[in-house]
């Protein structure tokens, strides 16, 4: 693999080149000067630049969600970037072109049924991601987070749960408008941290109640949305229990029974510890 992206690139840069005679002529000098001789990631991102916009999109977007990626979840994604930073719906002509172009280059590749794409090398994944703005990456997450949350449908939601808070996960200290944050805790953190529980991926839930419980921690919340704080902190607790967590056990559960108010929720957070 790296190889054959050191010969594509030089190829691709006129460093080397086919003469008249059909036969192989490189400048070695440039080659060197070059400054990527052994440097994959940084020949990667240099081959990419040069790449359509639409391209670049693509790719930066296939980064942020993973290895592989769905392509009816990239397709959603890239259309809803596409209005809002071209202030144009992208169409699946556009989508498809821009895509195409990815797999042509040998970046992408789709996996036997041709339902998701998959970066051919993990340093390919590691160089479109980079092409993001370090101080905008928690943003662009979050607004990956979204897109998919308000347009998801019902038959796909729970398939990509964990890729929505994934993403909102990232993001989420940007939140600033408190529905949002409520929603976001109920119907995606607490929801995911269910899921992962319900397979027994206990570290994956508490990392996903934690980010409920950041969300909703003051007392309008609790005043508010007691029953969603409640779940957050207690489910939270047993997560980080069953993990080996006991420190934070401790520290959500205390919170848990000062909080509860009533004698249900009181044994529930007495059960755990």
């Amino acid at each position: 693999f790296f190889i054959k992206q050191q010969i594509i690139y030089w190829i691709g840069q006129g460093l080397l080149a086919l003469d008249e005679n059909d036969q192989w002529v490189w400048d070695i000098d440039k080659i060197r000067e070059s400054n990527v001789l052994g440097d994959v990631v940084s020949m990667i991102l240099e081959k990419i630049k040069m790449l359509p916009v639409s391209t670049q999109r693509v790719l930066t977007i296939c980064a942020c969600i993973g290895s592989k990626v769905d392509l009816d979840l990239l397709g959603l994604l890239f259309r809803e970037m596409h209005l809002l930073n071209d202030k144009a719906r992208g169409n699946e002509e556009v989508e498809e072109d821009a895509i195409s172009v990815a797999l042509q280059e040998m970046l992408l590749a789709y996996n036997e049924d041709r339902t998701e794409v998959a970066f051919v090398h993990d340093s390919i994944q590691s160089a479109a991601y980079s092409l993001l703005d370090p101080k905008k990456l928690a943003a662009f997450h979050l607004q990956l987070g979204r897109i998919l949350a308000q347009n998801l449908s019902h038959e796909t939601w729970e398939k990509h749960l964990f890729i929505v808070a994934h993403q909102l996960a990232r993001g989420y200290k940007l939140i600033s408008h408190r529905d949002e944050r409520v929603v976001i805790a109920g119907r995606i953190f607490l929801r995911a941290g269910d899921k992962a529980a319900a397979a027994s991926a206990f570290p994956e839930a508490k990392f996903f109640y934690a980010r409920g419980i950041d969300l909703i921690d003051n007392d309008e919340d609790w005043e508010s949305s007691y029953q969603l704080c409640m779940d957050c902190f207690s489910k939270g607790a047993e997560a980080a229990a069953i993990a080996g967590d006991y420190e934070q056990m401790d520290a959500w559960l205390s919170v848990a029974i000062r909080r509860s108010i009533g004698l249900d929720d009181q044994f529930r957070a007495h059960y755990i510890h």
